[in-house]
C-alpha cells in the first residue's frame, strides 16, 4: 500500500508532522504548512484511504492501522523526536502514537 505525503522542505529545520482528520486530506494543511515551513520541516501525510494514499485491499481502517502508518512514516523519514499537530481523527491517532512511542514525540 502506498501512502502519499507532502514535504514542504526546509530539512535542516526541526520536523513538524501535520495530520488531518477523518473527512480530510493532507492538502487541507496547505495554508498552514506554507507559513510554518519557514521555521519547520513540515510533512503532511494523507492517511490510508484519504487524498492520494491508497485504499487498503482488505478494508482495514482501524485506529491501530493508522498508528502503524504514522509510526512507519516517522521511522522511515527519521523524524524522531517529532512535533505533531493533528485534529479530529488524526489527533486520536497521534495521541495513541505518542502513548506507544513517547520518546519519539517532542510535542503533540
Amino acid at each position: 500500500m502506498n501512502l502519499h505525503y507532502v514535504d514542504w522542505g526546509n530539512p535542516s529545520a526541526p520536523p513538524l508532522l501535520l495530520v488531518h482528520g477523518g473527512k480530510d486530506h493532507c492538502r487541507s494543511w496547505d495554508w498552514v504548512a506554507e507559513e510554518l515551513s519557514k521555521d519547520w520541516h513540515v510533512i503532511a501525510p494523507d492517511l490510508r484511504g484519504h487524498g492520494d494514499s491508497d485504499w487498503t485491499p482488505d478494508g482495514n481502517y482501524t485506529q491501530i492501522s493508522f498508528v502503524y502508518d504514522i509510526a512507519q512514516l516517522i521511522h522511515q523519514m527519521q523524524l524522531e523526536p517529532v512535533t505533531i499537530v493533528a485534529h479530529s481523527m488524526g489527533g486520536m491517532v497521534c495521541s495513541r502514537y505518542a502513548g506507544i512511542y513517547p520518546d519519539n514525540v517532542k510535542s503533540l
